[in-house]
């Protein structure tokens, strides 16, 4: 049966593909007529995708080109000429259904949460890869809520969550996470949630000296892992500046928390000032962690100074330029054993080679080279494969080191052999003095390892 009335849209990509959904909309095209049948003109050659949307009032739900459910999974319609007529199968429109339930406070049994919003979303691709369809309600006065207009082919993930509140988001059936969630599909009724008390985190980020705060960002780590084995930080909230999350006196606050440890990390998008973790760390190991409880606010607070500035230019070995390579500053842990990135601040090359990395002052660092795709070996500044070969640097702030170049070994090729020669010591034990054991001299074929050596009751030392 021919549907009137569908309105048309049209969408375009930016610059990050088709997952800005007010970016890539470029407005409704006009709607169907009484056969059903519509026309979108006056396009310039390029990718588009089409949404449906019927009549507020209409019995049947909208969705995207083709047969989808969110932009992110829509077929793409190529126009390759101007004036070109490009034809698309017939979009067929599911009759409309709903789901509906319940939030209470898990605190307090029964105790309905109103304003609580929940959110319909579906599966876009990898584990954690998800979209709401640009649906979603708030709950009345009874914790009652309601969401129409859905497909009943779609598998549907729903989550409640308070973001300005301090309950936690929960995802159907009592799941943290999208992962972990259970999909339903409508019409379905009884989908209720029971939201736990969270905490949060709060403080103030100082700039010094003093700026604005629109490039200035603050990010919640939980620690997972072993200590000494796979221990690291995973990112669980996001407060920045230039979305409002930061106030012009730099106040900020995080979204609810489950109770348990936590590592704050504050950065600077533009490079002006050196990134660090709460309480005045610049390693992740360092970091103090802040405790968490349920209904508390716990505070970190932070003073950013300037950075310096490293720049230079990564080729391959014939001198092309290579993209995406990144860069860091790494310095030693306290205890001198390993060499770890400093703060959360990376550069990246661009097309033509070209990086620019905010490095913190005061303290030594080396500069490391690395490429995600693992096509090159790990570099270190200039031109060695093992950070105790690399050349230490130390900078003042607003001070600038340019130059600092690097040509990338392809991963496969044969790695040099490199030569290490210790000089192991160890105390007499009768008055405090040292006798020098024979240089050792290890050879290694492996341009990125590090060689560990322990004599008698010396602690262990890095080449």
């Amino acid at each position: 049966q021919p549907l009137e009335g569908v309105e048309v849209m049209l969408f375009a990509p930016t610059d990050v593909g088709w997952d800005d959904w007010w970016g890539s909309f470029q407005g409704v095209q006009g709607s169907t007529d009484e056969n059903g049948d519509y026309r979108v003109g006056g396009l310039y050659p390029g990718d588009y995708r089409i949404a449906f949307a019927p009549p507020e009032a209409s019995p049947y739900a909208g969705e995207y080109y083709n047969d989808q459910p969110a932009l992110s999974l829509a077929a793409t319609i190529t126009v390759t000429t101007l004036g070109e007529q490009v034809s698309v199968d017939t979009a067929v429109l599911s009759e409309a259904a709903a789901i509906e339930g319940h939030v209470y406070d898990d605190g307090d049994p029964g105790t309905p949460l109103e304003g609580i919003e929940v959110r319909a979303a579906v599966a876009t691709g990898g584990e954690n890869d998800w979209r709401d369809i640009e649906r979603s309600v708030m709950t009345d006065g009874s914790g009652y809520y309601r969401i129409d207009g859905l497909r009943p082919e779609d598998d549907l993930y729903v989550f409640a969550a308070e973001f300005m509140g301090s309950h936690l988001e929960e995802w159907w059936q009592e799941a943290p996470g999208f992962a972990e969630a259970t999909p339903v599909n409508a019409p379905q009724s009884g989908i209720d949630f029971t939201l736990a008390q969270g905490g949060r985190i709060t403080g103030t980020v100082t700039l010094d000296p003093a700026g604005t705060y629109e490039n200035i960002g603050v990010t919640i780590y939980r620690p997972v892992g072993e200590e000494g084995v796979d221990w690291h930080l995973e990112p669980v909230d996001w407060i920045h500046g230039g979305w409002g999350g930061i106030d012009e006196a730099g106040g900020f606050s995080s979204g609810p928390l489950p109770p348990g440890q936590y590592a704050v990390a504050f950065y600077d998008d533009s490079g002006v000032y050196a990134s660090e973790y709460y309480d005045d760390a610049l390693l992740a190991s360092e970091a103090m962690m802040v405790n968490v409880v349920a209904g508390g606010s716990e505070v970190a607070n932070a003073t950013l100074t300037e950075a310096a500035r490293v720049s230079g230019l990564v080729t391959d070995p014939e001198s092309a330029p290579l993209a995406g390579i990144e860069v860091r500053a790494l310095i030693r842990d306290e205890l001198g054993e390993r060499w770890e990135p400093a703060g959360t601040q990376l550069g990246t090359t661009d097309e033509t080679g070209a990086y620019f990395l905010p490095v913190p002052t005061g303290v030594i660092f080396i500069i490391e080279f690395s490429d995600p795709t693992g096509m090159y070996a790990v570099q270190y500044y200039d031109g060695v494969y093992a950070p105790i070969d690399a050349s230490q640097h130390s900078m003042l702030p607003g001070s600038s080191f340019t130059g600092a170049d690097a040509v990338m070994t392809p991963a496969d090729s044969e790695a040099p052999s490199i030569d290490i020669t210790v000089d192991p010591a160890t105390p007499d034990g009768g008055n405090g003095g040292y006798v020098t054991a024979p240089s050792i001299t290890l050879t290694t074929d492996d341009p990125t390892a590090t060689i560990w050596y322990q004599w008698g009751a010396n602690d262990p030392q890095e080449y």
